[in-house]
C-alpha cells in the first residue's frame, strides 16, 4: 500500500477537481486527517508526468569508509524523477568537498536542481550510522547542517509559483526549525494548485 500526503491548502475530505484518488479492486482511499492511503497506481495513472518539488534535507549516510548520498526529499525527487516526473529538490549544501560531490550525483539523478543552494553558513548534512551487535543501526545527525539554511529569494519564489508544481512533498529533518515550517507553509500557500 503506498502512502501520499495531503498537502492541499482545505483539508475537506473530497478531492478539488484535478486530483483523482486512486484505487484498486481491494482498497479504495482512505482520508485520516492529512494523511491519504492509497491503493496501487494503475500504469495508465503512472504515465501522468506530475511536477514535483521535494524540500528538505540532502545529507550523507556515513558508515566508516563508506559514504551513500541521501535524506528522504532527495530520494523521493530521485525515485519521482526516475519514473518521468519533472522533479525539483528545495535544499541547501555547504560549500565543502561533500557538497560538491552531492550536487554533482544529483545533477546525474535527473532531478532539477535550479532550487539548490550553496551555504557557508554549515557543512553538508551527514548521518553518521553506527551497527550495534545485532546489525541495527543508530544515526547521530549533527545539527545544524547546510538543509537548515535554505532561504527563497522574491526571484526564487516567482519561480516557483511559474512553476506550478502539482506536488509539494517534504522531509521531517528539516522542519525542526521554524524558519523552515514557515517556508513550507509559505510555498504551499502561494501554490493553490498544489497538492
Amino acid at each position: 500500500m503506498a502512502i501520499g500526503i495531503w498537502l492541499g491548502r482545505d483539508t475537506a475530505a473530497q478531492p478539488r477537481p484535478q486530483q483523482r484518488a486512486v484505487r484498486n479492486d481491494h482498497i479504495d482511499s482512505i482520508r485520516l486527517g492529512e494523511v491519504a492511503y492509497y491503493g496501487i497506481p494503475s500504469s495508465s495513472e503512472l504515465s501522468v508526468m506530475m511536477r514535483i518539488l521535494s524540500i528538505g534535507e540532502i545529507l550523507w549516510d556515513v558508515m566508516g569508509d563508506v559514504e551513500h548520498l541521501g535524506g528522504a526529499p532527495l530520494n523521493f525527487a530521485a525515485h519521482a524523477a526516475k519514473l518521468g516526473h519533472q522533479a525539483y529538490v528545495l535544499s541547501a549544501v555547504g560549500q565543502d568537498a561533500r557538497g560538491k560531490k552531492a550536487k554533482e550525483i544529483v545533477e546525474t539523478l535527473g532531478v532539477n536542481t535550479q532550487f539548490l543552494q550553496e551555504t557557508d553558513r554549515a557543512a553538508t548534512g551527514v548521518s553518521q550510522v553506527t551497527l550495534d551487535a545485532l546489525g541495527q543501526a543508530s544515526h547521530h545527525l549533527p545539527r545544524p547542517a547546510a538543509y537548515d539554511f535554505v532561504s527563497l529569494s522574491e526571484k526564487n519564489l516567482a519561480q516557483i509559483q511559474q512553476l506550478q508544481p502539482e506536488w509539494i512533498s517534504f522531509g521531517t529533518l528539516h522542519h525542526v526549525y521554524c524558519t523552515a515550517h514557515e517556508l513550507t507553509t509559505q510555498l504551499i500557500e502561494e501554490n493553490a494548485t498544489t497538492r
